[in-house]
């Protein structure tokens, strides 16, 4: 990315480092040692929302610089911000979304990718087993803490799996 900057935030989660360029957020880290070198400081970018996503712990619905991204990632990503804070979606859930229902697994991997977690809330989507799951950022027990500080009642989430399944089979997708 040219002209990349850093920016050191007191977010919502913690102290995070925010790079980005003019055109947009391109990583999120937590802010434990020193930025990534060639970064240059500077003050957090003016993207409408974003102060707020990071203080109040929303999902930011961009701008975004991420030059790798794929088209199925930039589809997973931007189904993932529409999780709203406090819930969460299954791999699989997020799967269908994007019109390919048998990848929950290239899911997986869109999310383990994200380059922005928090403000693309990655922690919010779980495994279909009920479980928490893995979280690039420190592991399950910082997911898990995540989805706490959310208010998601993590005991609940294999009983709310297991009305979710009732539920699709009472009643089926139409078409």
């Amino acid at each position: 990315m040219d002209g990349l900057y850093v920016t050191h935030v007191d977010s919502f989660w913690g102290p995070v480092y925010l790079y980005w360029t003019e055109r947009g957020v391109g990583e999120l880290t937590w802010a434990e040692g020193k930025p990534h070198s060639g970064a240059a400081a500077q003050d957090l970018p003016p993207f409408p929302g974003l102060r707020e996503a990071l203080v109040q712990g929303e999902s930011f619905f961009g701008p975004y610089d991420i030059p790798w991204e794929t088209p199925f990632f930039r589809t997973v990503w931007e189904l993932c911000r529409k999780i709203p804070k406090g819930d969460v979606a299954t791999y699989g859930d997020l799967a269908k979304e994007a019109g390919r229902p048998g990848a929950a697994r290239a899911v997986g991997q869109a999310m383990a990718k994200n380059p922005v977690p928090l403000l693309t809330p990655c922690h919010r989507v779980v495994p279909s087993t009920g479980k928490v799951g893995q979280y690039g950022m420190g592991g399950p027990e910082v997911k898990e803490a995540l989805l706490q500080m959310e208010g998601v009642p993590l005991a609940n989430l294999r009983l709310a799996k297991h009305k979710m399944d009732h539920y699709e089979r009472a009643h089926p997708a139409s078409g």
